[in-house]
């Protein structure tokens, strides 16, 4: 069998959120007592994170880039943007809870509207008494600080609405970085808690 090496990206370990969540966290998981098959089906869920995060990471670098040469359209930003609440929505709200699977955790409740969102975490946190009560509780706080709207943009624009009438905010760089900053850090945190009772 052969191997083909090439350049994957720019980066690497000396960005914290590649350190921790491309490093650290395969580091605990690859520690759970499990089988062959186990390890790599959970390899196999988790690294689509990791690509998504790494692409929304690039979009960021690409915009920065791109602002400093101030040679750039309007439009060219808000796409720069758009990829990178994209990459960042499929990680958490898709790769994430396929993950989460892998270590027998349904967690879909946590994208539902608010009442499903209490039940669906009573439910939880009933039938894993195991996990940190504070998973409940960060996540709730999440939505309210920036997962409910992360997840409306992301909407707004899979049905080609005008975004810009949603949260002007999202269309600043800063802003966007911001959000990278919870997403990464919220997986990571999920992740951590989920996997304690399994270690």
């Amino acid at each position: 069998m052969t191997f083909k090496v090439e350049k994957r990206a720019d980066f690497g370990t000396s960005e914290l959120w590649m350190t921790r969540i491309g490093c650290s966290l395969p580091t605990l998981y690859d520690n759970l007592r499990m089988d062959e098959f186990a390890r790599n089906e959970m390899g196999n869920s988790f690294r689509p994170i990791l690509d998504e995060l790494q692409k929304a990471f690039q979009a960021l670098r690409e915009l920065e880039n791109n602002l400093a040469a101030k040679d750039i359209a309007t439009i060219e930003i808000e796409l720069k943007l758009d990829s990178v609440y994209s990459h960042l929505w499929r990680a958490y709200k898709d790769r994430l809870p396929t993950f989460t699977k892998t270590l027998g955790y349904n967690i879909g409740f946590m994208f539902q509207k608010d009442d499903v969102f209490e039940k669906g975490g009573t439910s939880f946190q009933s039938d894993h008494s195991m996990v940190n009560p504070l998973l409940i509780e960060f996540v709730r706080k999440s939505r309210i600080a920036w997962q409910n709207d992360l997840g409306d943009f992301r909407n707004m624009n899979l049905d080609h609405k005008d975004v810009s009438k949603l949260k002007p905010q999202f269309l600043n760089q800063r802003f966007a970085e911001a959000m990278f900053e919870c997403v990464w850090q919220a997986i990571e945190l999920i992740i951590v808690l989920l996997l304690q009772p399994k270690i």
